[in-house]
């Protein structure tokens, strides 16, 4: 049984109140809501279960880029916030359990220029734009989905690429109070209607189980061209005032175009997580991306997630692009990431119905709890096998491991040859398809030869208790049953005798 009561003042600052009343309350035997694991390195609902994020992004309904020779349908216009019921049933059927949302002036911002539809300039919210988000998170909970919000971005606030400064009701041009763009993390009446903002975000989506996090900025950094103090003290007052306001204090973090973000602002005590993109990047492949990512934020003792990749940040091929994105729930997975990296290309994903490597990978993940062990991570060379190699993530009693192909995971453009930014991305494809069978196509074939058989191979694990543990070899482009064989630890190493393959393959160590 709990108490309320309700009181307000109108404008006249006549104060309106009335007695307590009482609402009776029952237990909804609900997971809660999303939140910092209490270790700190991790995700979990607030009854205490594990959650480990498999996420996309799908910043709104449409994206006007693609990789650089697509050829795939975005969804109709008209669709409009309609088109997530398919995203989401899709993300549901596949096993991702959640999703990136930005709040734009295209689609579910609520503050913007008064000659744009629908809106009234600063102060003034755009109630019809703010419903699809209450849309989206009734929805999700249906379908026990998450909703992360992306609450600023880079293009209202920037004069370089993606800019809207023009159009910004903040802009001194446009009756606002900012003479230049990169003033809204300092000016004083500028921080006090982004508060305003706030507190009506807070209010109105808060109470959501299905919302899973507040992301303030996506690429700050562009805003004041990497001003490391005026970032951090932005985001120490900002993500204060929005955690005290959210009565379900979901946890908040921010985004930066840089890899290694502002390590002031990750520091803060206020920002609950860390997250930065892994798109390739010259002669470092996915995997090589992954790692340095992980191994440069670790230090921040929070929870790590990769929440950009799929190829270059400007495309590439989509047989590239495909294969990065499944080879990124993989490799995640043997790394210290709190979740499943998250691909940016949505409707290319959808479209050449890509979320069925998420299926795959949900199947392996299921009911598993990384809390339960204290890791070690690595990645072994395949003895004898110079372009296998394996991740790995090893505990006491349990490990997990990728087998996979260096020159197919990790194609490189050829050494010394600087021929430009989209030349490079064709070369890479180029190197790319050399290293695989001619007739494997990540976007369509669901028989995964990708490469001759590799026969033989065999993997020493270290760390491992003394003991008989079982063997699961899985298929990771199939959702045919795994494997299994068995092998004993002599409490040093424990040898695995892997199957023929022509693919890569994932395996789970446990003991008996």
């Amino acid at each position: 049984m709990h108490q309320f009561s309700i009181r307000l003042k109108d404008c006249d600052g006549e104060r309106i109140g009335r007695q307590l009343a009482r609402i009776d309350v029952e237990s909804s035997g609900g997971r809660g809501f999303a939140t910092i694991d209490k270790s700190g390195e991790c995700f979990a609902w607030s009854n205490g279960d594990f959650l480990y994020p498999m996420q996309i992004n799908i910043r709104s309904p449409g994206d006007v880029k693609g990789p650089y020779d697509a050829d795939f349908e975005t969804p109709d216009d008209k669709m409009g916030t309609y088109a997530y019921d398919d995203f989401f049933a899709r993300m549901q059927g596949s096993g991702i359990n959640a999703g990136r949302v930005w709040m734009t002036p295209w689609f579910g911002g609520v503050e913007w220029s008064k000659d744009n539809p629908g809106f009234h300039g600063l102060g003034q919210y755009n109630l019809q734009n703010a419903w699809p988000l209450d849309y989206l998170l009734d929805h999700a909970r249906k379908k026990r989905l998450l909703v992360e919000f992306a609450l600023l971005h880079h293009g209202p606030f920037t004069m370089k690429y993606d800019s809207q400064w023009d159009e910004n009701p903040y802009n001194v041009q446009r009756g606002g109070m900012l003479r230049q763009h990169h003033e809204i993390l300092t000016n004083p009446k500028a921080r006090d209607m982004m508060k305003r903002r706030f507190r009506y975000l807070a209010a109105r989506y808060g109470a959501y189980t299905s919302l899973f996090a507040w992301t303030l900025w996506i690429e700050v950094n562009v805003v004041c061209n990497n001003n490391h103090k005026v970032m951090e003290d932005w985001h120490r007052d900002m993500a204060a005032f929005l955690k005290d306001l959210d009565m379900s204090r979901h946890p908040v973090s921010t985004e930066f175009s840089t890899s290694d973000g502002s390590p002031p602002v990750w520091r803060l005590p206020e920002i609950g997580y860390v997250q930065v993109a892994a798109y390739d990047s010259g002669y470092m492949g996915i995997t090589d991306v992954f790692r340095k990512r992980a191994d440069d934020n670790l230090s921040y003792s929070k929870p790590l997630l990769i929440e950009e990749y799929g190829g270059f940040w400007d495309g590439g091929s989509m047989d590239y692009i495909a294969h990065s994105i499944h080879d990124g729930l993989w490799a995640g997975w043997m790394l210290p990431l709190a979740g499943a990296p998250m691909p940016w290309w949505w409707n290319f994903i959808f479209e050449k119905k890509l979320d069925r490597f998420y299926t795959v990978f949900a199947k392996f993940a299921e009911a598993e709890d990384l809390r339960t062990e204290k890791w070690q991570f690595h990645k072994f060379d395949v003895p004898g096998f110079p372009d296998m190699k394996c991740l790995a993530r090893v505990g006491r009693k349990t490990a997990y491991g990728w087998i996979y192909k260096h020159s197919v995971s990790n194609p490189q453009p050829p050494k010394g040859r600087n021929r430009g930014w989209r030349p490079e991305l064709r070369d890479v494809h180029e190197n790319y398809r050399k290293n695989v069978n001619s007739e494997f196509s990540p976007i369509k074939s669901t028989d995964a030869k990708i490469f001759p058989a590799e026969n033989g191979m065999t993997l020493s694990i270290p760390g491992l208790e003394k003991g008989l543990y079982f063997i699961e070899f899985w298929n990771t482009w199939s959702v045919e049953e795994a494997t299994m064989t068995h092998a004993e630890s002599d409490g040093r190493n424990l040898i695995v005798r892997v199957p023929e393959t022509s693919s890569d393959i994932a395996f789970k160590i446990k003991r008996q």
